[in-house]
């Protein structure tokens, strides 16, 4: 199968399903543990399907919370055969956090990990009040500082046209390996490096190296045409790499999840001869667009995929982000959307919460995101321009800006830093002070550095807000400028 043709017969995800490859090809590799083909995993999402069919009718919600990613992939797609929504967890969550997020569903049941292997057994859970009437499709929980639990809505017709549109842009090929080093339970990992790499027959490497050897001798032993990651493990792959002739690069690497640093971006191409194309995305939207291009402007995140409608501002006045697409959320479950402040989604479109422009040549330029402004004294101070200033600072390995709110409606600037792996001292505050002060307005000046070992961030690499407001409240806005 052509990659050009690949996409044709992603009409819905019962086709993707049903026309999985009867053969012996990998689907599924984990290395070190085993490799799964295509035709044993038709055979796990029948026996599964079977499974679902004895116990539970269609339209219910049933959870997957599994370690094995071939078991995640085959109990998703059987459930969505069957007629029912899915919601995908990690299987590390805290009890307290899985069961509420269990009831916020209505679940019915829940493929877990089992003592006797990892691929997952059906549990039925005690509701009350199940779904009866859920659409199929997978529902992608998210992260936010709201307090409000959301999950969004993508049904199965939105999940097969962002496949399609994946491989019409990215063009996976039949019978090459992409390695998926994103979580798979979020819409990133699930889609890109999980529903478009089997619709396309090529092979999912499910891995994800912590280390430049680590990454380096995944390449080593299965030449993968694409890398699906997140800026946090680009990162610590940019430390280092084999010699040019030891591994050949990926012909794509994308990135998503997080913003990418420029300078992260800039060490990975020196090290591997591969620039980084960033993807654009969110649970809401899914995938929005992609820099094939790799622009250098670290910013840039390229032209929409197919379907996609992006509305936004000009260079000159950066306008909030607007995205119409085939493949967005209907909705976050039990209509959470009404419990915000904002609703997202719009008649016009999806409201990202960013700001950005468009060029000339349709792509899309992000510039910040209209609810992180921070207001100091009346005036404006963009986080992710002071994040830039601060990590060029000697010493200095990753930065996170936020405004923590003040009297009168006013804010001040905490900023959290860590040491680089190179740095051979400490950090002090006032060094970083003079460092800034040399390149900021004083309106922009964080009054607190606050040394962490490591910044909390989620499984996609986004810093944990409400961890580091808490830490922000605990330290007084100390001795910088005010």
């Amino acid at each position: 199968m052509a990659a050009d043709s690949a996409h044709d017969r992603v009409v819905d995800l019962d086709s993707l399903i049903d026309g999985l490859p009867d053969s012996e090809q990998p689907a599924v590799i984990v290395p070190g543990r085993r490799v799964v083909s295509y035709r044993a995993l038709r055979q796990m999402v029948a026996e599964r399907s079977v499974l679902l069919a004895d116990r539970i009718a269609p339209g219910m919600v049933v959870g997957v919370s599994v370690s094995d990613p071939a078991g995640l992939l085959a109990w998703s797609m059987a459930a969505l055969r069957r007629g029912h929504a899915v919601y995908l967890t990690q299987p590390d969550l805290p009890a307290s956090e899985a069961e509420g997020i269990a009831s916020h569903e209505r679940a019915v049941a829940l493929v877990a990990d089992s003592p006797a292997g990892a691929t997952g057994e059906l549990r039925m859970l005690a509701v009350a009040d199940p779904v009866r009437d859920a659409r199929p499709g997978v529902h992608f929980h998210t992260s936010g500082t709201s307090g409000v639990r959301k999950a969004a809505i993508h049904e199965a017709r939105a999940l097969a046209a962002e496949v399609a549109a994946v491989l019409r842009r990215v063009g996976y090929r039949p019978g090459v390996r992409v390695l998926c080093a994103a979580p798979l339970p979020h819409a990133y990992g699930f889609v890109m490096g999980g529903l478009a790499v089997l619709a396309a027959g090529a092979s999912a490497v499910v891995s994800r190296p912590l280390t430049w050897r680590q990454f380096g001798a995944c390449l080593a032993q299965w030449s993968p045409e694409a890398v699906v990651a997140v800026p946090a493990l680009y990162d610590l792959w940019a430390a280092g790499a084999p010699a040019p002739s030891a591994v050949e690069p990926p012909r794509l690497c994308v990135s998503a999840g997080a913003p990418l640093a420029a300078e992260t971006a800039a060490r990975f191409a020196a090290s591997w001869g591969r620039a980084i194309s960033q993807q654009y995305g969110s649970s809401e939207c899914g995938a929005v667009s992609i820099d094939l291009d790799a622009s250098p402007d670290a910013r840039c995140v390229g032209a929409p995929y197919p379907g996609v409608t992006v509305t936004a501002g000009t260079a000159d006045a950066p306008a909030a982000v607007v995205v119409r697409s085939d493949h967005a959320a209907s909705g976050y479950v039990g209509a959470a959307q009404l419990s915000l402040p904002v609703d997202p989604f719009t008649r016009d479109g999806v409201l990202t919460g960013d700001l950005g422009w468009l060029d000339g040549q349709g792509r899309l330029h992000l510039t910040g995101r209209v609810t992180d402004v921070i207001n100091v004294h009346g005036r404006k101070a963009d986080p992710y321009e002071i994040e830039a200033v601060i990590r060029r600072a000697d010493g200095v390995g990753e930065a996170a800006v936020i405004g923590v709110d003040a009297a009168g409606g006013d804010q001040w600037i905490a900023a959290f830093v860590t040491a680089s792996r190179a740095s051979s001292g400490s950090l002090s505050e006032a060094g970083l002070f003079e460092h800034c002060a040399r390149s900021l307005a004083p309106h922009q000046l964080p009054r607190r550095f606050i040394v962490l070992a490591e910044i909390p961030r989620t499984p996609t690499g986004k810093p944990r807000q409400a961890e580091l407001m808490e830490l922000a409240r605990t330290a007084a806005p100390g001795g910088g400028p005010s």
